[in-house]
């Protein structure tokens, strides 16, 4: 199913699934392709169209980045710090597959950070409001943020 997004009266970006390239063993089969109509002088290709793909990955990364700059636009940025979203979103992740929160010592694995590290982020994320947590109660961490206020986990 191809989306086609009108920018203007003259340019217009159509975004699909290849599966065909997916066929033939390639990965980037996110397809984009903007198309220009209009007076060639007031182009921003020369050619009447241009055409790229993307591996789901970066495709995913690249709605990110979109999501992340209508943010910035609507002066809607989340209040963390990038490395704060990925715990937050680390935790969130790990709740949601494993069906209960990590241990420190699971998200001290998955950043390769001392357990002090791992600590002090986890105080700086409950004084900030982002995570609630009982002190000295094992996998009690749980994210206070909606899921689409957390950033992609990369």
């Amino acid at each position: 199913m191809a989306m086609t997004i009108q920018i203007n009266e003259n340019i217009s970006i159509q975004v699909y699934f290849d599966r065909a390239n997916r066929e033939e063993g390639y990965n980037d089969d996110i397809c984009f392709r903007l198309i220009e109509t209009g007076p060639k002088d007031y182009r921003i290709f020369a050619a009447d169209e241009t055409a790229f793909s993307l591996t789901c990955e970066q495709a995913e990364q690249l709605a990110y980045a979109l999501r992340m700059a209508v943010k910035e636009g609507r002066g809607t940025l989340p209040p963390y710090t990038p490395k704060q979203g990925q715990y937050l979103a680390f935790i969130y992740h790990y709740t949601q597959i494993n069906k209960r929160p990590p241990a420190e010592i699971d998200i001290q694995r998955y950043f390769r950070v001392t357990p002090p590290t791992v600590h002090q982020m986890i105080l700086r994320l409950e004084s900030a409001g982002f995570i609630t947590r009982e002190p000295g109660q094992a996998r009690s961490i749980q994210v206070l943020l909606a899921p689409d206020q957390l950033p992609y986990l990369e």
